[in-house]
């Protein structure tokens, strides 16, 4: 009996392996280049390590996925005052609850992910009040908080399960590979306004950190699958008990997002495909020690026009590989119930080349350490360092390069934060800094100051000052792009250059916010916040003296056999100011209707120091951000187990780029069983097909988003 068991679970084995090694392949293809090779081997002895798990467990105890049912049933007849008490980590690197965070702060739930249709991390934060979420193309997207948008916003720290996912590249974020199944992702916490003390440079004008579910949440199978009228998608998510408090799940997903259309009616070319693969596995080794370790793989393929002045070449379609790969590993200890303790190290790596032959490849080692603790009753502390290296090699094309062509650049850093409560359950004070050493402008300081005030249980009032700064990146430091030729008097060939400049300093920040929470009924809450930003050294592009390109001699000695450069130079010779309020609330209008809703006014002036050629509308230039937004979403729980949910967004003009405003509506049919979900998701139906933003950066033409849909079909097991 035993050697039937035995052969039993090999011949299981040995189809398992063969779904792994033969099947998912295939799943996979897409990235060329050399890193391909080693990222498929990486691959396959991810896939071999969760081989060798299933062949130990003799048997297999999964908890039923009805688990997670069930915590979405508790969710939903939650009275809102209970929901304010969901506990947070975002603001101050430790479990406090929502109502009581002394900053601007905004929770999707996995209820919000699930009802609200998006299929991408990129189009959930359009729900976040003062968030701005612009579309443009099939790829790419302008996201931030508090003005300043762009294709490479930088003042925005965006985190994943605590690992940041900023490029020092640009300063951003590579939206098109931030992706991991939306099932898992517990909550993202949308913080709105600096935090830099506790989490440096870059969290400028907000923070998202995705909080991801632990594995003992994610037990059993599910599958999703969907097709619409622009995008094809499917994942695959399993999770078990490993036994002795230790559990993992493993997932594989993927997707094609069809092209957009051209404002001139053209095809854009810009189709977008992901194929990922992770796993996480959580080990609560005592009750003093967790162990949490992660990973993911993804490879894929992203398009667009290339809008390449003639001179240099002709437009043509581009297809950038896009590859990579990190692992983590994070160490919980607790010394006691009131000191607790935490380690986290991770590596990722990504490599993207375009079919003109740039390309990057990007090596990141981070170390976290963190440890909090109180003294006495009334004082709590918690402080920390961290340690990262990131190495960069850029191959480059006669149009576009950094120089030099490869650079390795550490990060040393130490906070403190005291959070003093003066009144028990009434005031509360917290200060912290964090200090910053980086290779382009050395020592930065970044205090913080807070205060909260809770007069009655259902009033908060909050205000808080801070410094913030946005570090230089490898862009603005190194690059050289040829943006522009033409011919000149001397018979030679003027070329417009953009050069980085080794001398550019960090963008500063002085804030100022206050905000007031209220729940108004067992069933209604609303929050305000405004704000007030001061700041200095924005990076600018200045005009410099025309050299010829052998930098012999100035113009006009120049030979006319050689060209001559007329350099475009970063520099901080730009101020600005915002301003503006954010409005949400929500309102339980029955036990199966709720309302969520929330406005957003923003204004913002950028004015040159006297020095400056920065030979643009500046005033304009600041309207990259809308003036005002508008959101109104409900959630209907209907007889016989159907939801009906809607979703209204307004959008006001982007004059600068004549973007006229727009408004989109969403609707979402489902119905759901104990073990399956099918829902189908009709987006952008009054918005019709219209421009959300314009490139500022990439040379793209306008691309327009158009009225979609999809069907989707997920089965738990």
């Amino acid at each position: 009996m035993k050697k039937e068991i035995q052969q039993g679970r090999f011949r299981y084995d040995i189809v398992f392996q063969k779904i792994i090694f033969l099947e998912f392949p295939f799943f996979f293809k897409g990235g060329q280049g050399n890193f391909e090779n080693n990222f498929l081997e990486h691959y396959r002895i991810l896939c071999c390590w969760f081989v060798l798990i299933l062949m130990g467990m003799a048997p297999v105890y999964a908890q039923s996925s009805l688990d997670e049912a069930e915590v979405t049933s508790e969710l939903i007849q939650m009275d809102l005052d209970e929901l304010m008490d969901i506990e947070v980590t975002s603001a101050s690197k430790k479990l406090e609850k929502l109502s009581s965070v002394p900053a601007a702060i905004y929770v999707l739930t996995q209820e919000d992910i699930r009802r609200s249709g998006h299929t991408s991390i990129a189009e959930l934060l359009r729900m976040v009040p003062g968030v701005q979420v612009a579309r443009v193309s099939a790829n790419r997207w302008a996201i931030t908080s508090r003005g300043f948008a762009g294709v490479f916003s930088n003042k925005l720290l965006v985190l994943l399960d605590g690992r940041s996912v900023y490029t020092p590249s640009f300063a951003g974020v590579y939206w098109d590979v931030l992706d991991t199944v939306l099932d898992d992702i517990k909550r993202i916490e949308v913080i709105r306004g600096p935090g830099a003390a506790l989490w440096g440079a870059n969290a400028v004008n907000g923070i998202i950190n995705i909080i991801t579910k632990d594995a003992s949440n994610t037990q059993g199978g599910l599958i999703n699958a969907g097709s619409g009228s622009q995008l094809d998608f499917g994942s695959i998510r399993y999770g078990a008990n490993l036994g002795k408090n230790a559990h993992y799940r493993v997932y594989f997903k993927g997707f094609n997002q069809d092209s957009f259309i051209e404002k001139s009616g053209e095809d854009a070319e810009d189709t977008w495909q992901l194929r990922q693969a992770g796993f996480r596995l959580d080990w609560s080794i005592s009750e003093m020690n967790s162990l949490t370790f992660q990973g993911d793989q993804y490879v894929g393929t992203i398009g667009g026009k290339a809008v390449v002045n003639p001179f240099f070449l002709s437009p043509e379609v581009k297809d950038d590989d896009i590859l990579g790969k990190n692992l983590m590993v994070r160490w919980q200890h607790r010394f006691s119930t009131t000191s607790e303790m935490t380690i986290q190290l991770y590596h990722d790596q990504f490599e993207r080349n375009d079919i003109d032959g740039f390309g990057e490849l990007r090596n990141t080692f981070d170390l976290d350490f963190q440890h909090a603790f109180t003294i006495g009753e009334h004082q709590e502390i918690i402080w920390g360092f961290g340690y990262r290296t990131t190495r960069d090699n850029f191959r480059v094309i006669p149009i576009v390069g950094f120089f030099p062509d490869h650079r390795e650049d550490t990060l040393r850093s130490a906070f403190i934060q005291d959070e003093i409560t003066l009144l028990d359950n009434q005031l509360r004070f917290t200060m912290g800094t964090k200090y910053e050493y980086n290779d382009y402008t050395g020592s930065e300081f970044q205090p913080s100051v807070r205060l909260l005030w809770t007069p009655a249980p259902t009033h908060v009032f909050w205000a808080a000052t801070s410094r913030a700064v946005r570090s230089p990146s490898r862009n603005e430091a190194d690059i050289q792009v040829n943006v522009l030729a033409f011919p000149i008097p001397n018979g030679s060939t003027g070329i417009v250059r953009l050069e980085g400049d080794q001398d550019v300093t960090s963008e500063e920040l002085l804030a100022y916010e206050a905000g007031y929470r209220v729940q108004m009924t067992k069933s209604s809450f609303l929050e305000l916040a405004v704000f007030y930003n001061i700041y200095d050294h924005l990076a600018s592009i200045e005009s410099g003296e025309p050299y010829c390109a052998s930098k012999v001699s100035v113009f006009p000695m120049c030979s006319p056999l050689e060209h001559v450069i007329f350099p475009q130079r970063y520099d901080n010779l730009l101020n600005g100011l915002t301003r503006g309020a954010e409005v949400n609330g929500q309102w339980k209008v029955t036990p199966n209707w709720k309302l969520i809703g929330w406005y957003t006014w923003l204004e913002m002036q950028l004015d040159p120091e006297g020095i400056s050629t920065y030979d643009e509308d500046v005033e304009n230039k600041a309207k990259l951000s809308p003036k005002n937004q508008f959101q109104l979403r409900s959630n209907l729980d209907l007889p016989l187990d159907f939801e009906l949910d809607t979703a209204l967004y307004y959008v006001n003009q982007l004059d600068q780029q004549k973007v006229p405003s727009y408004t989109r509506f969403d609707l979402r049919l489902a119905y759901i069983t104990l073990h399956s979900d099918f829902s189908l998701v009709l987006q952008n139906l009054f918005g019709g097909r219209h421009l959300e933003f314009i490139s500022d950066t990439i040379t793209l033409p306008p691309i327009e988003v158009e009225p979609g849909g999809y069907a989707k079909v997920s089965w738990r097991f």
